[in-house]
């Protein structure tokens, strides 16, 4: 009887060690990701980069989710397959927005970004931009970004 609580107990670990590790994955991605778009816009006298230049995965739609947001509704709305997705709880936050990449209609990968690190200015909630959209500086703020 020993060796099933053992069993378990290991099963429980290695689940939240791959928990843990996805996450700071994700994370750290972010960071990437934040620190690639500053040192591009906010360094230098360049006005956009084309999102696809700072992704090195295949995707031919992004999403913006703004916080409040209902996404699974939103994106099966607009015809995405796998809606079954972590969306970081955003319906409920307002300390994050969510980069939805999207490859032939299903979820690539969603990145989390701290609106405290990196911001974008949105008008709709729901907008799908294709491969050729630009992050453009913003006359918001420093850190305020637009997709264009």
């Amino acid at each position: 009887m020993m060796w099933l609580y053992a069993i378990v107990l290991m099963l429980i670990s290695g689940f939240s060690f791959w928990a843990c590790s996805t996450e700071q994955s994700v994370h750290n991605e972010a960071k990437t990701f934040v620190a690639q778009i500053n040192s591009t816009l906010k360094d230098t006298s360049q006005k956009d980069i084309a999102l696809n230049k700072v992704t090195n995965f295949t995707w031919d739609q992004v999403h913006l989710a703004t916080p409040y947001s209902d996404l699974r509704q939103d994106l099966s709305n607009s015809g995405i397959k796998n809606v079954n997705i972590n969306t970081y709880n955003i319906a409920q936050r307002d300390d994050i927005k969510l980069l939805v990449y999207i490859d032939k209609n299903n979820v690539v990968k969603i990145l989390p970004l701290s609106r405290k690190d990196i911001d974008f200015k949105v008008n709709h909630k729901l907008q799908l931009f294709d491969t050729s959209v630009q992050i453009a500086k913003s006359d918001l703020g420093t850190n305020t970004f637009a997709l264009r």
